[in-house]
């Protein structure tokens, strides 16, 4: 497989850190898209050994994920694909499946990492664009109510600790729990592969409401991408994250690579399970070997996007 063109790893991660530096290497720019019909899980599976997404190249040191997306989930993967397949398959199908989401997740992230670090290291007065610019982040990253004036010094900085990637080990292992390797009825019927709570007219209720807990719902999403998009921005943006957020932090200033396994014990508060739950995550990514994903980037060229035979 020809490998695209990659910037000197040691110049991008003296600046941002290795992990986030080999993100930066993935494609920010969409390119022209291929479509490719799916019939069944066959045809996936031909496409991965196609483009050389297999286990024998991951295992040498392959981390190159082929450049692909498709728009729901779907009933089909609960109710026949999952029947009939083994569960290393369904595990294989599911990881590889949402890696490219994941990546193309924390390249939006990225673009915005990067031009708030210009903007913060910058010696002259900001321009009224970039000066709006960053009154927009702060206000969409929850680092302000309201839009003010002007971002502070300590409100960029606070900006830093949220303006970053999760990464990809974390993304998975969470997708995985939450969604029931994406069998969930929630999964089916809209995308919800995190157990987002949602309280809007369009939320997802549970055949058991828990009435203490008001007229809550599961967040629905258009596309797999919305999801896992919403579901990094609530970890870079909820208050439940904090401590998350404070482990990547202090990783960066340490010049140290931003791993899932060490931001795991900041999801203390995502489920009320609390430490169990953080257990829970960490032993998926040890029993999957998921550490590696962190250093997996986008294939370069066009977008393959794949289309179900069913309706």
């Amino acid at each position: 497989m020809t490998q695209p063109f990659r910037p000197p790893l040691n110049r991008l991660s003296r600046r941002y850190g290795l992990a986030f530096a080999l993100i930066l290497l993935a494609p920010i720019i969409p390119a022209q898209a291929a479509e490719l019909v799916i019939n069944d899980y066959k045809d996936v599976e031909a496409y991965f050994e196609k483009e050389g997404f297999t286990q024998k190249n991951w295992e040498a040191g392959g981390r190159e994920v082929p450049n692909f997306t498709f728009k729901s989930v779907g009933e089909t993967w609960r109710s026949e694909t999952v029947p009939k397949i083994d569960v290393p398959t369904k595990k294989r199908l599911f990881f590889r499946a949402l890696a490219p989401f994941g990546l193309k997740a924390n390249n939006a992230v990225m673009v915005d990492r990067i031009r708030l670090l210009d903007l913060t290291n910058k010696k002259t007065e900001l321009s009224a664009d970039d000066q709006q610019w960053l009154i927009d982040l702060a206000v969409r990253y929850r680092v302000m109510k309201e839009p003010g004036s002007s971002v502070s010094t300590d409100q960029r900085t606070e900006l830093t600790r949220r303006v970053d990637i999760v990464p990809l080990s974390l993304i998975l292992a969470q997708s995985a729990e939450e969604s029931g390797w994406g069998t969930s009825r929630f999964t089916a019927e809209g995308n919800s592969l995190f157990g987002q709570w949602s309280w809007g007219k369009d939320a997802m209720i549970p055949k058991q409401q828990r009435r203490e807990l008001g007229n809550y719902g599961l967040a629905s999403f258009d596309t797999v991408l919305d999801a896992v998009k919403s579901y990094v921005h609530n970890l870079n943006s909820g208050n439940a994250y904090k401590q998350l957020r404070q482990i990547r932090y202090e990783l960066r200033q340490n010049g140290e690579d931003v791993r899932g396994k060490a931001l795991s014990e900041g999801l203390s508060k995502y489920s009320e399970r609390g430490a169990d739950y953080v257990k829970s995550i960490q032993a998926i990514m040890r029993v999957n070997k998921l550490a590696d994903a962190d250093y997996a980037y986008l294939a370069e060229g066009e977008e393959t996007v794949f289309i179900p035979a069913k309706p």
